[in-house]
């Protein structure tokens, strides 16, 4: 957060939220959470593939209670060996296809890259 003047600027990253407190008081709407339960969340990751389900809490495929998991937006960290051999759309592509699976954990799916890597 960076404030300057009258101006608040927010960077907004994964399952954060920010909020701000004016004369005690929470200032509402600065944060629109990607929850799995919102309607067009729940929409957008089931066009996706996914599936929304109650467990205590709302999850994405089962597990994941961080509804932006399924989507587009992911970071990979690797080092040389990996993109020696593959190039950033295929490392998308197959982490997508595997995440699509609500068999597979995250950390299953970045050792079934680096599997993958090892046989090219």
């Amino acid at each position: 957060m960076f404030i300057r003047g009258k101006d608040v600027y927010i960077s907004w990253l994964g399952d954060s939220q920010a909020m701000i407190s004016r004369n005690g008081v929470s200032i509402e709407g600065i944060c629109n959470p990607h929850k799995p339960e919102r309607e067009d969340e729940k929409k957008r990751i089931e066009d996706s593939g996914g599936i929304v389900l109650h467990y205590g809490a709302w999850r994405v495929n089962g597990v994941l209670s961080v509804a932006r998991a399924i989507a587009e937006n992911f970071a990979v960290l690797a080092c040389d060996g990996l993109w020696d051999v593959l190039d950033g759309e295929s490392v998308i592509s197959f982490i997508k296809e595997h995440l699509s699976n609500p068999e597979k954990s995250i950390p299953e799916v970045a050792r079934a890259l680096v599997k993958h890597a090892f046989t090219l």
